[in-house]
């Protein structure tokens, strides 16, 4: 079962418990997709372009959002606060949502293992609502002086059809670069590989 088929499955058996309090207490749960009819949501832009994506997701998705064919990538979590490229809460989202995408900082850390494989993955706390052309940065840094670890750093980024890969960021211990992100919408995500073999380094990225 695919991820946005899970989340249909809890969505709708949300929303009929939800409608069934309403009921009970004569009013009708603020659910969007009982406000909208499911007809009208799939003619929506956005819903068009992601015809895979359940209804019960699109409805949630701001205004601004649904009238755009952004892509959105399979590890868009529903109720993920949503920002513009520069950082600004993307509108239209509910206050306790916009309250943490205004919280929500691109920054994190991982630990590039020793035997120089990969790190996992690092995932931003909000959602990037791209466009066609955009690219993303991503900065890293391991300490400063002779002894910090050399590492290279990896983005996640997209393809021009919005598929994922990732793509190098350069190496060092203080380095970073751009990524291809375009009409996407996802969290921005980092990993690093360890140069210096033999003990695991500390990165800290930002995006």
């Amino acid at each position: 079962m695919s991820r946005f088929k899970r989340v249909q499955k809890v969505l709708v058996v949300g929303a009929v418990a939800a409608l069934a309090v309403g009921g009970a207490n004569g009013a009708v749960a603020d659910d969007p997709s009982a406000r909208t009819p499911p007809g009208d949501l799939s003619r929506l832009p956005v819903a068009v372009a992601n015809p895979d994506v359940p209804l019960e997701v699109i409805a949630a998705l701001p205004d601004v959002v649904q009238q755009s064919d952004v892509v959105i990538a399979d590890d868009f979590e529903p109720g993920t606060p949503i920002v513009h490229p520069d950082g600004r809460p993307v509108e239209g989202q509910p206050d306790g949502v916009v309250a943490a995408a205004e919280r929500a900082q691109c920054t994190g850390r991982v630990i590039a293992p020793a035997t120089g494989a990969w790190s996992s993955a690092d995932r931003c706390g909000a959602a990037v609502f791209g466009h066609v052309g955009y690219h993303r940065y991503y900065g890293f840094t391991t300490g400063a002086g002779i002894a910090a670890p050399r590492v290279c750093g990896q983005g996640r980024s997209f393809s021009t059809s919005g598929s994922p890969t990732w793509t190098g960021v350069s190496c060092g211990t203080v380095a970073g670069g751009s990524v291809h992100w375009g009409n996407v919408l996802s969290n921005p995500q980092f990993r690093a590989q360890n140069l210096s073999v033999g003990w695991p380094a500390t990165v800290s990225w930002s995006s």
